[in-house]
């Protein structure tokens, strides 16, 4: 009878002992997932925000954005009325970024695109405008999260594509942006 004892006594104290180790469970982010994220930015009057939603990474190295954001509109030089001075500029589009290549040892890349934005001046009488969407930074990518520095420029259109047929402050000037980002993998 004691000889059971023993053993049974031994894999029981080896069982209580026993916790269950978090070491385990192993977690694996899907790189070339969906991404969400956000910048803020400069462009010379006043911070701009902008939020974007980023597509499955496609054919190993692009994907597509959808972005919106705010900010004051900052042109090569002043704005004439109706636009008054560096007017409130809503943003939204699209862009199709490349990206750089991927080294798990530096996880850092560079990436730059191109894309359409609809620009929609607030406050004053001008007409919404399409424009060219150009970006350019560097990607410091960790598991989940992606930072890095970002500069972005916006060529609008004008309304009769001309300067002869178009008002003086009927329009709105090429601007640039620098600022920063953070994005999340969904």
């Amino acid at each position: 009878m004691r000889r059971t004892y023993m053993p049974v006594t031994v894999i029981a104290a080896l069982l209580a002992a026993v916790t269950p180790s978090a070491a385990q469970t192993i977690t694996v982010y899907d790189t070339n997932g969906p991404r969400l994220g956000g910048s803020v930015s400069y462009g010379g009057h006043g911070v701009d925000w902008e939020m974007s939603l980023d597509s499955r990474v496609l054919w190993n190295r692009v994907y597509f954005r959808a972005l919106v954001g705010q900010g004051r509109w900052v042109g090569e030089e002043a704005t004439l009325p109706p636009a008054g001075t560096d007017p409130t500029v809503t943003r939204a589009g699209f862009a199709v970024i490349k990206t750089g290549p991927f080294d798990a040892y530096a996880p850092i890349r560079v990436y730059g695109g191109g894309g359409l934005s609809a620009l929609i001046p607030r406050g004053v009488r001008m007409d919404t405008v399409v424009g060219l969407h150009a970006l350019i930074g560097i990607e410091a990518v960790g598991d989940r999260w992606s930072f890095g520095p970002e500069v972005q420029i916006d060529l609008p259109t004008r309304t009769y594509n001309r300067y002869s047929l178009d008002r003086p402050g009927s329009y709105l000037f090429p601007t640039a942006r620098i600022g920063i980002f953070a994005r999340r993998r969904l």
